[in-house]
């Protein structure tokens, strides 16, 4: 079975024990589409209303046999007539570029199309199908319903709902969720939308009908984007203040994932930081309008301590920054220190080019054996780039 941690993006030629285990699951994706193509016409009869076929056999004995965490769902065709297929990692984020494989390797063929996540529905479908959606997976009827759509935190947009008729608050909220997915698709909501939630009675101003949603959404994506530097980090940097924040104690249980186990941190950007230690969903656009890629060192540093560590970190930093911005693929944008690990953020324009950049200063100031290229966003979330030939996966 497929390893979560398995490197899609960015796998490294030389691990030949993990390039022939994703061999091996490209060859069950192959399987999986070859019986999905024998079976077509079978499934596109059943679901105009012909005999009927065991779907549900097929699509667990096929599709998650690639991978048991990727769930299904199929409605009406987005783009002519017939029918959907959307497969979906849902929160096991780190299968994402498993799923965008899929969707790659899948064989043109009538009467279908195939999506990576659920896509949000079409104009002609859109708020009918979002309110058919909401009552045939929570039961409740929201045709009455009307949305609200919010600047919110982290770089988001919140979206809030109103149901008449509906007053169980885990209903309502469940509802408001299944109504969100289907107005904007898996794949927006992710990125972009923040709190989902569902009031008792419409507060404030700004409510509107479920039509209106999905432009809604899109003008709060462009007030995001529009307060952002027009300018790369690399230039906006230089006139910007940093500030040292005290993230954790020391004394506190941490894990080693992620940015977890940071305890100081200094950043030109309070806010990214907090989203990065945090843990939600991070994605990139939400912080670049020039759409720079947020990468970070991540660097064993538990046999050094106190000031040994950013003393020891300082000077590939520096030159790392430098060598990145001579180049005009980004630049060190932050860092901290951990209960075990040092961190170096960077912001860069084209990531496959500064990757053996990277690899070369790291090596040259002698980095430890644990040090890795991490990826900010959720989707690339096990994605990594060992310093190393013989580096491990990260924590």
């Amino acid at each position: 079975m497929q390893n979560p941690a398995m490197r899609w993006v960015f796998p490294d030629p030389n691990d030949r024990e993990e390039n022939a285990a994703r061999e091996a699951v490209r060859g069950r994706i192959d399987a999986w589409w070859r019986a999905f193509a024998a079976n077509a016409d079978a499934i596109d009869a059943m679901f105009g209303g012909g005999a009927d076929f065991e779907l549900v056999y097929l699509m667990q004995s096929s599709l998650q046999a690639i991978h048991k965490s990727l769930m299904w769902e199929f409605g009406p065709a987005l783009h002519g007539e017939g029918h959907r297929l959307a497969i979906s990692p849902e929160g096991e984020y780190g299968l994402h570029p498993l799923t965008a494989e899929i969707i790659a390797r899948a064989p043109k063929l009538q009467h279908f199309e195939f999506y990576h996540g659920r896509p949000a529905e079409g104009p002609a479908e859109g708020p009918d199908w979002a309110i058919r959606s909401v009552e045939g997976r929570v039961g409740v009827d929201v045709s009455k319903g009307s949305i609200r759509v919010d600047l919110g935190e982290n770089n988001r947009v919140d979206t809030l709902f109103f149901f008449p008729g509906v007053s169980d608050p885990e209903t309502a909220r469940n509802a408001a969720f299944v109504a969100a997915e289907s107005l904007f698709g898996e794949q927006l909501l992710d990125r972009w939308v923040g709190v989902i939630d569902a009031l008792q009675r419409p507060e404030g101003e700004g409510w509107m009908p479920f039509g209106q949603a999905a432009d809604a959404l899109q003008r709060g994506i462009k007030a995001v984007r529009e307060s952002l530097p027009d300018t790369p980090w690399s230039t906006w940097l230089t006139d910007t203040a940093w500030t040292t924040l005290q993230i954790n104690s020391a004394d506190e249980d941490r894990e080693p994932t992620g940015w977890s186990d940071l305890l100081v941190a200094t950043t030109p950007h309070v806010g990214i930081t907090q989203a990065l230690v945090n843990g939600t969903l991070f994605h990139s656009g939400r912080y670049s309008r020039l759409d720079e890629t947020f990468c970070y060192l991540k660097l064993d540093e538990s046999e050094l301590d106190g000031d040994q560590r950013f003393e020891r970190r300082r000077p590939l930093e520096d030159e790392l920054d430098a060598a990145l911005r001579e180049a005009g693929l980004g630049c060190v944008g932050g860092g901290g220190t951990g209960v075990w690990f040092g961190y170096s953020l960077l912001a860069l324009t084209d990531v496959r080019a500064a990757i053996p950049l990277i690899r070369e200063l790291a090596r040259r100031h002698d980095a430890p054996a644990d040090a890795w290229l991490c990826f900010a966003d959720y989707d690339w979330c096990a994605e990594w780039v060992g310093i190393w030939d013989d580096t491990p996966p990260p924590p």
